[in-house]
């Protein structure tokens, strides 16, 4: 069982965030290099075999560049890579990756292009290709506590996502299911929306009575599990349950046209399908 604490893991902005603040300043089509070229990875990024930590520079420096572009081999023309070429810099490296990371654990049994999908055929260089947390999910599903997550994360990390801030207890149902399963699991559901009969209620056991009135003030917002009004027209069909104002006579005969004449949607809450619903009568 995963622990009630057990932090998400689902970083999907992380890549993104290593490079935030970070201007790019080189030109690299690794699309070109493998592809046409035929680079295979680590005759550039040849620390990675070795490399034990996510602190280690895999960037190729300088001297493995010049060792093809030498005017020979390849161009030697500063501007097919460098954009500034009166203070040419090196590729700026990713400098807030996991220290426990190690790629020498895993390029025996994982090729580059598993981790860092699309990379040999990319004509840029962004951090899109850095894998993400769900893409690690993919082996690393097990073990499925504090102590499974510390193999890669440390103990201090924070590796609570950045959209589970105040209102996320009130907005996680619109999330789909498989992230949350990727920390979460359906006990822990069930600690939260199991009412007294032992069924799984996804509202408090007084919501019947009170949805209405939620719905009308807006103190919910309805739509983030219900996406359409099918769940709503299938209740109230069944319990014959309407606006008492539809009851008078007066509303059938003249009133709901105007209505309907001024605020559709609002009759479409309820009726569905405009055409079908007119056509039942009209």
């Amino acid at each position: 069982m995963r622990q009630r604490l057990l932090p998400a893991l689902y970083l999907l902005l992380f890549p993104l965030l290593l490079f935030a603040g970070v201007e790019m300043n080189v030109i690299f089509p690794h699309g070109f290099h493998v592809e046409d070229v035929g680079v295979a990875c680590d005759q550039c990024h040849s620390g990675v075999d070795d490399s034990s930590t996510g602190l280690d520079n895999l960037l190729p420096e300088m001297d493995i560049c010049l060792s093809c572009h030498d005017g020979d081999t390849a161009g030697d023309d500063c501007a097919q890579c460098h954009l500034d070429l009166d203070d040419p810099q090196p590729a700026p490296r990713i400098s807030a990756y996991l220290p426990k990371f190690s790629h020498a654990a895993h390029v025996a049994d994982v090729t580059c292009e598993q981790c860092h999908g699309g990379v040999t055929a990319s004509m840029e260089s962004t951090s899109r290709h850095l894998p993400q947390m769900s893409l690690c999910m993919e082996c690393h599903s097990t073990p499925l506590t504090i102590e499974g997550c510390q193999l890669c994360h440390n103990a201090q990390e924070s590796l609570l996502p950045l959209d589970h801030g105040p209102d996320w207890v009130k907005m996680h149902a619109a999330v789909e299911q498989d992230r949350c399963d990727m920390c979460h699991s359906v006990d822990q559901c069930e600690d939260c929306h199991t009412g007294t009969a032992g069924e799984i209620l996804f509202h408090d056991e007084n919501h019947l009575l009170t949805h209405g009135l939620d719905y009308q003030m807006r103190d919910t917002d309805c739509s983030l599990c219900h996406t359409d009004n099918t769940s709503c027209r299938e209740c109230h069909n069944a319990n014959v349950i309407q606006p008492l104002w539809h009851l008078d006579i007066d509303y059938l005969n003249g009133v709901h046209g105007a209505e309907a004449l001024i605020d559709p949607a609002y009759c479409l809450l309820c009726h569905g399908d405009e055409a079908e619903s007119c056509d039942e009568c009209h």
